[in-house]
């Protein structure tokens, strides 16, 4: 059983009914541009068809030219009940930032309430939680690009005294969470963040040199040895002070070498969250000292809800 929580923001209330159904017509997208391409095919044939036949050649360029508006009338029509990709990436991007007002209403907590007003997110296209028969899309545009839905989510805000966390599985096509689940954990309870990093290694060839070097020159990323190492696989995670280990997020830098735009974006939030946590713990450097030294070590100081279905 899955159970969809209703998004109350006026982010999500942005994007209407008839554009969601558009959006999952996205995936289908196939089925509705067929029939325009198949009769503008034969469209643009006809006059050729007519080459061979000379006596009937106006009455082919005829049948033509009829079936060639039709189709393009016909993709025009089509193209108001799918999503564009332009429409679509508004919409996931739309999505992304309603998620965030999601996650401070799930703690009950306003901007007012948080020691910096800019979140740490994370976002992956692709899911491994258990979202029942919910559907599950994927496309690759024209720009090469795979769009799916749903998506995974992580927010981390920075409250007073505690990390609040806020993690979900987000239906695009609904506007709704399938899944969520949150966390607080006390800034004195967090030893330290952990990042994590895999590189792939691919000898210089042709399409080596080609297509991945020049992407990644402007990272300062050069072949050495006849090889270059690319990242590949990361993941950033909370260490505790009594040893326990908390896995926030995993994300993919690149594929086959080719780096991942939104990879980069949750690089760059895993090591703003570990700089931000470090200089959080810098004020309680003293306490923590001196209740290391203490005998009975106190449990951590987790606080966790989640929901699913």
């Amino acid at each position: 059983m899955i159970i969809e929580l209703a998004v109350p923001t006026s982010a999500a209330a942005v994007i209407d009914r008839h554009a969601r159904k558009r959006l999952k017509r996205h995936f289908d997208k196939i089925h509705w541009t067929l029939g325009p391409q198949i009769l503008m095919f034969f469209g643009l044939m006809c006059p050729i068809f007519g080459l061979y036949h000379l006596d009937h050649l106006f009455d082919w360029v005829l049948v033509g030219t009829i079936l060639g508006v039709s189709g393009w009338v016909w993709r025009y029509w089509c193209s108001l009940y799918v999503a564009s990709q332009k429409e679509f990436d508004h919409i996931a991007e739309t999505d992304y930032t309603a998620a965030q007002s999601v996650a401070l209403e799930r703690f009950e907590l306003t901007a007012a309430d948080l020691i910096h007003a800019e979140p740490c997110k994370f976002r992956s296209a692709t899911t491994k939680r258990d979202i029942g028969q919910a559907f599950v899309g994927l496309r690759v545009g024209s720009d090469e690009k795979p769009r799916r839905s749903p998506h995974e989510y992580l927010i981390v805000n920075f409250g007073k005294s505690h990390l609040l966390l806020f993690r979900c599985v987000w239906d695009l096509t609904s506007g709704t969470t399938l899944w969520e689940e949150t966390n607080e954990l006390a800034y004195h309870d967090i030893a330290s963040v952990l990042l994590t990093h895999k590189k792939d290694t691919f000898r210089l060839n042709l399409r080596v040199r080609r297509e991945i070097v020049p992407l990644w020159k402007a990272a300062g990323i050069v072949p050495i040895n006849g090889k270059i190492h690319v990242p590949a696989d990361e993941s950033v995670a909370l260490h505790l002070v009594n040893g326990d280990r908390v896995e926030l997020f995993s994300w993919k830098r690149s594929g086959g070498g080719i780096p991942s735009g939104e990879g980069k974006k949750s690089s760059q939030s895993a090591q703003r969250l570990q700089k931000l946590v470090r200089e959080l713990k810098q004020p309680r450097a003293v306490a923590q000292s001196a209740a290391s030294s203490s005998p009975n070590q106190a449990p951590a100081t987790i606080r966790g809800v989640g929901s699913s279905g």
